[in-house]
């Protein structure tokens, strides 16, 4: 918003001094951003050189023991198994290929 010598005080101002106002005005949104970005910066580097709290230390109070990451299976061992099929033996084919450049 630019600033005019009437709206500053309901008097005619010396120009000089507008121009400060004016420049101040301008240049606040920098300085803002600025600010906003050393806060971060700040807390970043806190954060950094800190030891953060981990969540979820306690495992022992799931259902199995563990730590809720092992495989509970147990590979297939107790799967049934299937009876030999027909009885047939087949032959199979032997394949191959041959290349001649």
């Amino acid at each position: 918003m630019a600033i005019s010598p009437i709206m500053l005080n309901g008097t005619v101002s010396v120009s000089q001094d507008i121009s400060v106002y004016k420049q101040n005005d301008d240049n606040k949104a920098a300085l803002m951003q600025n600010a906003v970005e050393n806060t971060v910066d700040e807390q970043t580097e806190i954060k950094d050189h800190s030891v953060q709290e981990q969540q979820n230390v306690d495992t022992s109070t799931e259902d199995n023991g563990g730590s809720g990451n092992e495989y509970a299976g147990d590979g297939g061992m107790r799967r049934k198994k299937k009876e030999g099929g027909d009885g047939r033996v087949v032959v199979k084919k032997k394949g191959g290929f041959d290349i001649s450049i």
